[in-house]
Parts: structure tokens; sequence; C-alpha cells
């Protein structure tokens, strides 16, 4: 059905011959529109591209031009970093439950010796992923808040790694106080670093707006350190850097089954606890790096 041009009500077949609109007495010469026509005039325009950007851009961070690798290697940084942790408790687990049927057993058979020897290797492939993730944490972007973290995670690994360098080569015929000293650097370092990492993490996550995960960390760091503070305490009161292998026992001594498993129990739980706050920061970033 055909319209009039100026009101736009529809007009019979009749009212198209005569020369006005019978409802708005307006002249029908300039033409009469179809119902189509009429529909697609009263159409906005579309917003130019740049308007459009401008009124539905995305307001969420996203790394552009240098920062782009640097925040694609923090991710894989995490990815090793979790890889290293998970290897390390596995092993422990493994180690736990394998001396507990090895002191059923009697005498372990040399199948049960070759297997602990393989769960040693574990372990020092996760602590060379464990601390290979947290070295790379020095190079997070500087447009974020994390920068500081990554500095302070690299200087308290190189504190540990000298003093742990010194005991070992000097340990027999040194001075057994500056042994002993030298000891207490390598766990605090370890433990410095750990915590300067979850704040590593706590910035990366402030940076991608995650404030809820940010909280979440903080309560973590809290916690963890409580813990590190006395597990410290304890080995320092045990002395375990004053004997003749200064890195056994460092929790004063092998302790009891049960209390092994709380202690496995209880550092299982801040590992997943952990890992699952690093694989949403993660993720941010992997949409992050999709946007590009």
């Amino acid at each position: 059905m055909k319209r009039c041009p100026h009101c736009s009500v529809p007009l019979t077949s009749d009212e198209e011959r005569g020369a006005n609109c019978p409802a708005c007495g307006s002249s029908l010469s300039t033409g009469i529109t179809t119902k189509e026509s009429w529909v697609r005039e009263s159409r906005p325009e579309p917003l130019p591209v740049e308007d459009y950007r401008e009124t539905y851009r995305d307001t969420s961070p996203s790394p552009g031009g240098s920062s782009l690798l640097g925040w694609a290697s923090v991710r894989t940084s995490f990815t090793i970093f979790v890889t290293g942790w998970l290897l390390i408790q596995g092993s422990m687990l493994v180690t736990l439950l394998v001396e507990g049927a090895a002191r059923r057993m009697g005498p372990p058979p040399d199948a049960l010796i070759i297997l602990l020897n393989l769960i040693g290797l574990a372990v020092i492939a996760g602590s060379v992923h464990f601390l290979t993730g947290m070295c790379m944490a020095l190079i997070v972007p500087s447009e974020s808040s994390a920068k500081g973290w990554g500095i302070g995670i690299v200087v308290s690994l190189l504190l540990s790694l000298g003093a742990i360098l010194i005991v070992t080569g000097s340990f027999r015929g040194g001075n057994p106080n500056v042994i002993k000293a030298l000891g207490y650097l390598f766990l605090g370092g370890l433990f410095l670093a750990k915590m300067l990492y979850t704040g590593f993490v706590f910035g990366v996550a402030r940076h991608f707006r995650y404030r809820g995960v940010a909280l979440t960390l903080l309560v973590y760091l809290a916690l963890e350190l409580v813990l590190f503070t006395w597990i410290f305490i304890r080995s320092i009161q045990n002395e375990p850097f004053g004997r003749v292998e200064p890195f056994e026992n460092v929790f004063g001594g092998p302790g009891t089954p049960e209390s092994r498993w709380i202690v496995i129990v209880v550092s299982s739980v801040m590992c997943a606890w952990f890992i699952s706050m690093v694989l949403v920061v993660r993720g941010a970033i992997t949409r992050s790096l999709l946007r590009r």
C-alpha cells in the first residue's frame, strides 16, 4: 500500500489519484512512497567508524606494541610455575606413600630404591620449573604495578643461591656459625621469594581489574606469612643447619607419619588454592592477548 510522503498515512487507489492528501492536505505531486521505502527512510543513519569505536570500545586493558610479547611470556611463566609445583607436590605425596609401604615390607627391595630415585629426579625437575617460573616474573611489562615484585623475587633467589653454593662448597672445615647463618639465609630467601611471587600475581590481577582475585591473594599472602614464619622459627629452634647434613630434616626430625600427613594435606590445600588463582589470572592474560 502506498503512503503520503508527508504524513505517511496509507492512501487508497482513489486518494492516490487526487491532488492533495485527505489527511494532511499536502500536495501529492512530490511523489508517493511505498511502505518499504518509508521504513527504510525512517531508519537512523549508522554511526561513523570512529564514533562507533569510541562509543562501544572495550575498556578492559589489553596489551599492545612492545608489551604484547611481555604479557605472552608472563602467561608462559605461569604455566611453568604451575607445572613445577604440581611435580613437587605429587612427588612428596608419592614419597610418603612409598615410605609407608617400605616400613611394612621390611628391607626395601631394589625396585623401591629405583622408584625413590626417580621421585628425586621428579623433585629436581619440578624445582627447576618452579624457580624458573618465578624468575620469569621479571619480564612483566612496566605498565603494570608488578614490576617491583619481579625484581624482588630475583634478588631473593640470588641470595638463596649464593648461600647454598657457599654452604655446600665449604661446609667441611668452615666456621660453623657462618655456615649456620648462610643456611638460614638460604631458607629465608626461598620463603621471601615465594611470598613476593604471591605479591606479583596480586599485582597482575589488579592490572587486569580482577579485584576479587586480588583480595583473595592478599588473604592467602597473610596465611603464607604466618605459615612460613612458623616453619622458620621451628627450624631455628631445632638447629637443622648445625648437623652433619645441614639440609636434612629441616623441621627438626622426620616426625611421625601422622604429622607428615598433616604437612602434606596443608601444603596440598595451599598449593591447590594458589594454583587456582594463578590459572584465573592466566586466563585474563589469554583473553587480553586474543583481543589484539
